[in-house]
């Protein structure tokens, strides 16, 4: 009882301190302007670790980005770390813009979560009090509830386990779903973009260097590196998809399909790139499941809690 207490206050204190923290860091943003900003053009800055490889952690682009505000033209450049992770050209960016001083930051680092920070020290904080109050007596209560007589301990923890399975669901959806569905649908997107709506140009494009990222417990990610002219200017370009490291060799001619509307560039998939992308749809499936089984979880215990506070306030 006493080290459960002890550590209800101290990741109460811990999350009330990371909150306050983030809090003081986005304030600066407050009254800032959304603006979508796009990508005109990238520079990378490869750091070769071998021959014909580049370490993606040891690199860095610099994206140059494009936003409109009040009909004033910005155009703003930023250096990202390593290559994989930098955004690409046509790429649209939220950012945040402030119209007084001209300062702007990307919207995904301006969110802090320190709302998210501030309840979760509520939480630990008023759950150590209630323990240090009444421990044994709310202990007695969760083991003696059930939901044809509910109490207001175990409603509230049904509450909390609806709140976290919600959270959990959404998390997934915003997070993870859409790579998933990305990944999966490529190959037949590049399909419909070349056959039917004749949007790509082919262009020639040397291999120049294989993008090597280790990914920990010894993963190992390869990605193509390439090299292209369109109307005298040369450009850089890799996939955002791993490959196999002997698919594409340095040294050697391939073709590449470009938008010229956007400027976006893509490979032709392969009869195994449409056979993976089918096989995806497997997993793909069961994580669909998964969410679908947390969003029912927390919408079943949310409603057993409402029952309970309902049945507690009548009495």
């Amino acid at each position: 009882m006493t080290g459960g207490i002890a550590g209800c206050f101290f990741l109460g204190c811990l999350f009330l301190y990371l909150a306050a923290r983030r809090h003081r860091r986005s304030a600066r943003w407050r009254g800032a302007v959304r603006l979508p900003a796009v990508v005109s053009s990238v520079r990378y800055q490869e750091t070769w670790s071998r021959k014909a490889e580049i370490d993606d952690r040891a690199s860095s682009t610099e994206a140059t980005l494009r936003f409109t505000d009040q009909g004033r033209r910005y155009e703003e450049s930023r250096r990202f770390p390593g290559l994989l992770s930098a955004p690409a050209q046509g790429q649209k960016i939220p950012i945040l813009f402030q119209r007084d001083s001209g300062d702007w930051i990307l919207r995904k680092e301006a969110h802090t979560h320190w709302r998210l920070f501030l309840v979760l020290g509520c939480l630990c904080v008023t759950a150590g009090l209630l323990l240090l109050l009444d421990g044994p007596g709310i202990l007695s209560d969760l083991t003696d509830y059930h939901v044809d007589a509910p109490n207001l301990p175990g409603s509230v923890i049904c509450a909390l386990i609806g709140l976290l399975c919600g959270a959990c669901a959404y998390a997934c959806v915003r997070g993870l779903l859409p790579d998933l569905m990305r990944s999966a649908a490529e190959p037949f997107v590049w399909m419909v973009q070349f056959h039917l709506l004749h949007r790509y140009e082919e262009i020639d494009a040397l291999c120049i260097g294989i993008i090597r990222r280790e990914s920990g417990d010894d993963d190992v990610c390869y990605y193509p590196f390439f090299q292209y002219s369109v109307e005298g200017a040369q450009s850089r370009w890799f996939p955002r998809r791993q490959m196999s490291r002997k698919r594409y060799q340095p040294g050697n001619w391939y073709t590449l399909y470009r938008d010229p509307g956007t400027g976006r560039c893509a490979l032709k998939p392969s009869a195994w790139d449409l056979t993976s992308a089918l096989l995806s749809l497997i997993p793909l499936g069961f994580f669909v499941l998964l969410v679908l089984s947390l969003a029912v979880c927390a919408v079943g215990s949310l409603w057993i809690a409402a029952l309970g506070f309902a049945q507690i306030l009548a009495v």
